[in-house]
């Protein structure tokens, strides 16, 4: 099961963890405050466990990781729904700037892109584009460089 994040609705914290519904209010549950018995997700949490988050800021994990290596992710920062990513589209577009979106038709991750003259790119992460695979090794995307998200910087999808 891959893990999901929110926003906390008291103090606006992310949180990490796995995501439920309770009474139609929104919760993470922090990982490690659960058990799992036989693949079967089990709530056998106490309530002081569950975090409110805005549902508007929940996203899933991708399972994915970028190509940027840092002291805080020495194997790269993990990609997440919502994340706004730069990567190299071709030599007329060197560094793209596109987020990180779930496509429901097609019930995979996706890359989009809007292009400065209006059109627009997509592709499944860790798949190819333009010829180039975007994943040489299983759980990392070396085309992909996370520098924010859709709810902290929604000003690095602006065009200029």
């Amino acid at each position: 099961m891959r893990p999901y994040r929110g926003k906390r609705i008291d103090n606006g914290e992310e949180v990490r963890g796995y995501y439920i519904v309770v009474d139609e209010r929104h919760f993470i549950v922090e990982e490690g405050c659960y058990s799992s018995t036989y693949g079967k997700f089990e709530a056998a949490v106490a309530y002081d466990n569950l975090l409110e988050v805005d549902l508007a800021t929940v996203s899933q994990s991708t399972g994915l990781k970028d190509k940027k290596r840092t002291k805080e992710y020495p194997d790269g920062q993990p990609i997440w729904e919502g994340n706004i990513s730069v990567r190299r589209y071709n030599e007329h577009y060197p560094e793209l700037k596109g987020i990180i979106k779930w496509d429901e038709c097609e019930a995979k991750f996706v890359w989009y892109a809007k292009f400065p003259n209006g059109g627009g790119a997509n592709c499944t992460l860790g798949h190819y584009l333009n010829g180039h695979s975007s994943s040489h090794k299983e759980g990392e995307s070396k085309q992909d460089e996370v520098i924010g998200n859709k709810w902290d910087t929604p000003e690095l999808l602006e065009q200029k």
